[in-house]
């Protein structure tokens, strides 16, 4: 199952990378929940709506963190609602390598790991024994992970997500997906080679701005490089950009 998590006014975004799934020969289920201009009532509402199990922190949360959550909850609940074991999860801000296809459908098919990132922004990766079939590996991560970009995701993580989800969700998704939960912590890798790009042209726009917050002094110098990077017009992951630094 490949997901595409795009609003429904971006309809540019969203033809771009349908020309990139046609090219693969992908088809991909569109999700996209803004909650950007709601008020906290209207939130708490909307939210209470689609997951009543579910407790948010509406004081360190706002409606883009929440459309965030909100778009890739309804991904993993159709997971759910599916016979699939796992799902793969892209936004619309993201360039397809040649082995996307190729890459997912191995995931899909065996992962050792609940979440495996397919390109992914990361300080250090450790356990380089390649733990995917083929030319494919998955590096077990640690450090800190800032992208929600493009991920795989498995079912039995997410029915042990939803099954201790006691806690209010007090974080964005990408920071919980990345080690910072409390409860449900997924094991993560990072799949060699990245099979996706991000957009530097678009990534900047894709950025809630109450999520710029959180980002720490390491997550500006690779937003700065990058920067430098796309006006050079390189194709070059987060993996690469930090391992420059």
């Amino acid at each position: 199952m490949l997901f595409l998590v795009n609003h429904e006014a971006a309809v540019e975004r969203r033809e771009r990378m349908l020309r990139q799934f046609a090219a693969a020969s992908l088809q991909a289920h569109r999700v996209g929940i803004d909650l950007r201009r709601r008020s906290q009532n209207e939130l708490r509402d909307e939210l209470a709506q689609r997951f009543p199990r579910l407790q948010f922190d509406f004081r360190r949360l706002g409606g883009a963190e929440l459309g965030g959550w909100a778009s890739h909850l309804t991904v993993w609940m159709r997971l759910l609602d599916s016979s699939e074991p796992a799902a793969t999860v892209i936004e619309d801000d993201v360039l397809l390598s040649d082995a996307f296809r190729k890459a997912t459908e191995a995931l899909h098919a065996s992962s050792p790991l609940d979440v495996v990132y397919l390109g992914a922004t990361t300080r250090r990766n450790a356990g380089r024994r390649p733990q995917a079939p083929g030319e494919l590996s998955v590096h077990a991560a640690t450090g800190s992970l800032l992208s929600s970009r493009a991920y795989t995701i498995r079912r039995d993580f997410v029915e042990r997500f939803f099954a201790h989800c006691r806690e209010p969700i007090d974080v964005p998704i990408n920071h919980f997906l990345s080690g910072r939960a409390r409860w449900a912590r997924p094991s993560i890798g990072v799949l060699r080679p990245s099979v996706i790009w991000e957009d530097l042209r678009l990534s900047r726009q894709s950025e809630p701005g109450r999520q710029r917050q959180w980002w720490g002094r390491s997550s500006f110098r690779h937003w700065t490089l990058g920067r430098r990077l796309a006006g050079r017009g390189d194709r070059l992951s987060h993996d690469s950009v930090f391992k420059l630094l």
